[in-house]
């Protein structure tokens, strides 16, 4: 798709490298810290000849990829696949975040043929957690077997997100589990992982910054 460097270069020459849709607030999980306030009972859908409209004039600006962040599910928008299919047709690499319970080998490969890339949700491994944070019991069960479906083992333990919530989950051994904070708990995991990611800055020190129950001093 395109690199660091790339992207800091478009950041700096006022360049567009991608776009953002919000498709559907609909959702099979009620995460406990959704700033969408998404879950089953919302029924905020995006208009489809809008989606492509501004795909097409994002598209004249050269854009490399179209983001499909949900709010909600992603998948359960009623527009999915035309969509994704709008996106490949013009040459635009997909990109979508997914918690993987609606993830199947039918739909992994009809994701593959686009080469579009899937951020899959997982805050923990530990259940008692995971299904905490999301708001439905099963939910690490379920996202992990679709992905160890689609994946190969070798590939998930190497990836650097799975290390990263192990790691996480060792740090708070003993803590969220009989925490009394859970209540007001907003998921840092994630977010934490994303500054890694995207900042180049360390993901326990962003933990550390975000989480003021946990990490108090």
């Amino acid at each position: 798709m395109y690199g660091a460097q790339e992207a800091h270069e478009a950041r700096n020459s006022n360049r567009l490298l991608a776009i953002r849709l919000e498709t559907n607030t609909s959702c099979n999980l009620h995460c406990r810290y959704c700033y969408a306030q998404s879950g089953e009972d919302s029924e905020k859908i995006a208009d489809f000849n809008v989606l492509k409209r501004i795909i097409s004039e994002a598209k004249e600006l050269d854009i490399r990829s179209v983001i499909v962040i949900g709010e909600g599910e992603t998948t359960l928008y009623p527009n999915f696949r035309e969509l994704i299919a709008c996106i490949d047709s013009l040459g635009i690499i997909p990109m979508l975040f997914s918690n993987t319970v609606l993830m199947t080998e039918e739909l992994a490969g009809f994701l593959y043929e686009p080469n579009a890339s899937v951020m899959g949700k997982l805050d923990s491994l530990k259940p008692e957690v995971q299904d905490y944070l999301a708001g439905r019991e099963g939910a690490l069960k379920t996202g992990l077997e679709n992905l160890i479906n689609r994946m190969s083992l070798e590939e998930i333990y190497d990836s650097d997100l799975f290390a990263y919530v192990m790691n996480i989950d060792k740090m708070l051994e003993g803590r969220c589990g009989n925490c009394e904070h859970m209540e007001e708990c907003i998921g840092c995991r994630g977010y934490a992982y994303s500054v890694g990611v995207n900042n180049g800055a360390d993901p326990f020190e962003a933990l550390k910054m975000e989480c003021k129950q946990c990490f108090k001093e």
